[in-house]
């Protein structure tokens, strides 16, 4: 084999060991929280570079070095869990007829009801029903009593006229319900941050336990934001300045850091406090403020909770529609006392800096 064959598939090789074990040791990161390990949480952001480089290896060395190629197809092929969990692929679900045994939950951070861009609060309240939902649990709602009768207004005439938020914080979590809402409690909270879980009767004998969770953010100003959108448009170091863009980054990553820290203690508030309930039918969902490929989503998924969106959802899943980042952060999982039929997230571009994610749900039938 002449020297400059032998060069190319030893290089290729080489690369595609490397670009494998970051791919493996991203996938691993989430399983080590925040406090053992200084900045892990932001190692899962680079998952997707990570796997687009790793593919892009592959389809190099299938032209170069086939014979290389099985190094970046089995850490492809080790890696397909996390792969799935980041841009699942469900083509042969089906939307749900409605039965009675049918549930439509819908997640949605609100962004203060529209409130801080158009339309018009009154218009964003028209626009709840269009969703479609017998549950909707929001997160960023206005803590404002008068707004609060605002929504519950324009929501009587409509399925969701049963109404409850967490009053004991200012996270704005609430839920608009089509079924009686009996017990509400608050979990855990952290500024303007928190845990709430609501208990919805469906029927008697049939109450399901419902938590909407809005962790803690990542605390980026409009200044963090407006550079790295620019950064993003305009790739070129020049456009700030090399100094101003390794601050920037450096900046980003420290809050970032941090917010891990404190978002992994609430995740540990909520195993505490769901350890203490009693077995019952349990969607967990909300702003998660993390991708799929973190720390607090598989430690939800870990305790036996189904991601929604994993299971019955298709694609990336964009849920956060700002500042040029294509990622979805915002989170369901349900326990086994459910089938999820359709899981989407709904492009509501311009209303809020979120788009809610819809779950379609069936409860299974228990054989005796």
């Amino acid at each position: 084999m002449p020297r400059s064959v032998t060069f190319v598939s030893q290089l290729f090789a080489g690369a595609s060991w490397l670009s494998v074990f970051l791919l493996w040791g991203c996938a691993l990161s989430v399983y080590l929280p925040p406090r053992w390990l200084p900045g892990i949480g932001l190692v899962g952001l680079s998952f997707p570079l990570l796997l687009g480089g790793t593919l892009f290896l592959l389809f190099l060395t299938l032209l170069f070095a086939p014979r290389r190629s099985w190094i970046a197809l089995l850490g492809l092929v080790a890696c397909a869990g996390t792969i799935r969990s980041y841009c699942p692929l469900n083509p042969w679900t089906a939307e749900l007829r409605p039965t009675d045994d049918s549930l439509r939950l819908v997640s949605y951070n609100t962004q203060g009801f529209g409130g801080a861009v158009a339309p018009p609060r009154q218009e964003f309240f028209r626009r709840l029903p269009m969703l479609e939902a017998d549950l909707l649990c929001y997160q960023e709602g206005m803590a404002a009593d008068a707004w609060v009768d605002s929504l519950r207004h324009h929501l009587s005439a409509t399925r969701l006229r049963h109404c409850a938020r967490d009053t004991t914080s200012a996270s704005g979590l609430g839920i608009a319900s089509a079924f009686p809402i009996v017990r509400q409690e608050s979990i855990t909270r952290f500024g303007c941050n928190g845990i709430a879980a609501f208990w919805v009767c469906r029927a008697p004998g049939d109450t399901l336990l419902v938590v909407n969770c809005h962790l803690r953010s990542n605390t980026l100003d409009m200044t963090d934001r407006d550079q790295y959108r620019e950064l993003v448009h305009q790739p070129a170091v020049e456009t700030i300045g090399a100094e101003e863009t390794f601050s920037l980054f450096r900046r980003v990553g420290r809050k970032i850091a941090a917010s891990s820290d404190v978002r992994a203690e609430m995740i540990d508030t909520l195993e505490d406090f769901l350890a203490r309930q009693p077995a019952c039918p349990t969607i967990i969902c909300g702003d998660f403020n993390e991708t799929p490929v973190s720390y607090c989503p598989r430690r939800v998924a870990g305790w036996g909770y189904r991601d929604a969106f994993r299971t019955a959802g298709n694609g990336i899943g964009r849920s956060f529609n700002r500042d040029a980042i294509w990622v979805r952060i915002d989170h369901a999982f349900v326990s086994d006392h459910f089938d999820v039929v359709r899981a989407r997230v709904i492009p509501v571009y311009g209303v809020s800096d979120h788009n809610p994610l819809s779950i379609t749900l069936r409860r299974r039938k228990v054989h005796s």
